[in-house]
């Protein structure tokens, strides 16, 4: 459980599914409010190459950062990236993360988690089934 404005480190195994479920204490109100998570290389919009959406499928590409999918449940958030996508990180790759919190009352913005991201190697590979 989470406070507002955290930080939390993730490890991401390569060729699969990666899911990370995020509660927040009693004292966060979620309600009118809309979520984004990004993966990045740093902070500044440096390019990579890494898992790129090309709108039907996930593809090797150039990236300057990778959506996440966020779900909000009750008092808690979701974030996921399919094991398509994770196959497609540099073996030991490291980056960033955050997780950007909008609050459509009074139209202000938070960034509730930020942290590093470690890429852990795969023997095995999604395109082994």
């Amino acid at each position: 459980m989470i406070t507002n404005e955290a930080y939390q480190d993730i490890q991401i195994l390569q060729d699969t599914d990666f899911e990370n479920i995020v509660s927040f204490d009693s004292t966060h109100d979620m309600s009118g409010k809309s979520y984004k998570a990004y993966i990045s290389q740093d902070y500044v919009p440096t390019s990579f190459t890494g898992p790129s959406w090309n709108g039907s499928a996930w593809v090797s590409g150039s990236v300057t950062r990778i959506p996440l999918t966020v779900v909000v449940s009750g008092s808690s958030l979701t974030i996921t990236l399919p094991a398509e996508a994770t196959t497609f990180f540099a073996d030991g790759w490291e980056g960033k993360w955050d997780l950007l919190e909008k609050d459509s009352d009074d139209v202000s913005y938070k960034r509730q988690l930020q942290g590093d991201v470690l890429i852990s190697n795969s023997v095995g590979k999604v395109s082994d089934f």
